[in-house]
Order: C-alpha cells, then structure tokens, then sequence
C-alpha cells in the first residue's frame, strides 16, 4: 500500500521497501539550477523524487533514471505516470550496463553512503543505503564517457568526505566548479555536501546552508531554496 507526499507541483507515491522521501533529495533537486538541459540521467532512482522535481522543474527534459531494484523502478515509473512526466522512464540496470543511446548534459545521484551503518532487514533499502552496491567511482566513470561537453554532475554525500570527492573528480576528469555545505542546524556542524562538477574547469563557487535555527523554524536561505516545491514551509 502506497503513502504519498505532496509538493506543490507534484506527488510522490512511497512503499515501505523503497527509501522513503527526504530532505537530502529535495535539498539536491532544489539547488541545481535551469540550464536548459535536455538529457538528464539519474543513478540510482528510489521513490522517483530527484526527478520528478526535475521534471517540472527544467520544463519537461527527457529523463532517463536507473536502479538495481525492480521495486524501485515500479515505484518510479508510477510515480512518473501519475505526475504527467511523459518523458521520463525508469530502467532496471546496474550503472556498469547501462548503455543508453544518447549523451547526458546533466548527470544527478543522491548515492548510499552508510558504508558502516546496521544492515537494514529490507534488501531494497540495503541497496538504497550501502555503499557497496552503488560504487560512487563507477558512477564519476560512467559520467566521463556518456556526457557532453557542458554537461554538469550533481552529487549529495557527507561533509568529510568533500576533499575525497575533489580529488576522484580529477581522477576522471571531471573538475568540482561548485559546492554547497549543508549545516543541519546554526549550532551543528557541516553533515552533508551538494557537489557540482563539470566537464570544463571553472572557477569554484563555494556556499553555505543551514536548515534550522535554534528555535527549530527554518532558516531563511532554506525556506528560500526549496519553497517552490514544499506545500508547508
């Protein structure tokens, strides 16, 4: 049985042995900007959130997604269906073989990345929360061959791992040109980084958001990044 979330422009469908909704995809959809791009691939698809919010964010790109699990990629292509995402469609592949018959100007994945945590009891949200089934190498490797020359990869993974991720980047070359470091609250410490990379070297832009004030309310700059989607803010 299905529960759903509501945003303004759309309705995501979750199942209990899906990754449910949560802030770190809306917070990735929310930041990448309209640059106009047409062929959007995202790795690793879940409940179809990143890109439905993508969908109706870029003015109706074609969206291909991918994911291991077939539980995910019914949820995903339901959740297209019932939001009019006409080109978008989900397939079931692994990222090493997936050959798809177009090159990509925006690459998205919110990876796994509870390489130490508790292994879930559900199989689907293993794969969905474990590193070792999502390889974040294979995905920066794949993105070197099947993108364009202005294509952009936008990634969500823990703060501490940022420097790491600049250097991977290279490895492929592939250059960090934006990052955006996410404080859960004013008196936290940094838990999450937005990446951006890019074919071509540009000059970094570095930013800062936190999510709550100390009194819990949203802070400014993320009631203003992310009121366009959440019905309640």
């Amino acid at each position: 049985m299905y529960t759903y979330f509501e945003f303004k422009n759309c309705k995501i469908a979750m199942h209990p042995s899906v990754f449910k909704v949560g802030t770190d995809g809306v917070l990735l959809a929310a930041w990448i900007p309209n640059n106009n791009q047409k062929h959007i691939l995202e790795i690793g698809i879940g409940s179809g959130v990143i890109a439905t919010i993508l969908y109706k964010k870029l003015n109706t790109p074609c969206i291909d997604a991918i994911d291991i699990s077939e539980e995910a990629i019914e949820l995903a292509n339901y959740n297209f269906k019932m939001n009019r995402c006409e080109n978008a469609t989900a397939f079931h592949s692994d990222i090493t073989k997936w050959q798809p018959n177009k090159m990509y100007d925006l690459i998205v994945c919110n990876p796994p990345f509870f390489k130490d945590a508790l292994q879930p009891k559900s199989e689907v949200l293993k794969n969905a929360k474990h590193i070792e089934n999502l390889d974040l190498e294979a995905i920066l490797k794949y993105s070197e061959k099947w993108t364009t020359r202005n294509c952009k990869i936008y990634i969500i993974y823990p703060f501490l791992e940022r420097s790491a991720l600049e250097l991977l980047g290279k490895k492929y070359g592939l250059f960090l040109t934006k990052y955006c470091s996410i404080y859960p609250k004013e008196n936290k410490k940094a838990n999450r980084v937005l990446i951006e990379y890019s074919i071509k070297k540009e000059t970094l832009i570095e930013e800062k958001l936190t999510i709550y004030n100390l009194d819990n309310s949203y802070t400014k700059e993320y009631v203003n990044l992310t009121e366009a989607f959440y019905l309640k803010i």
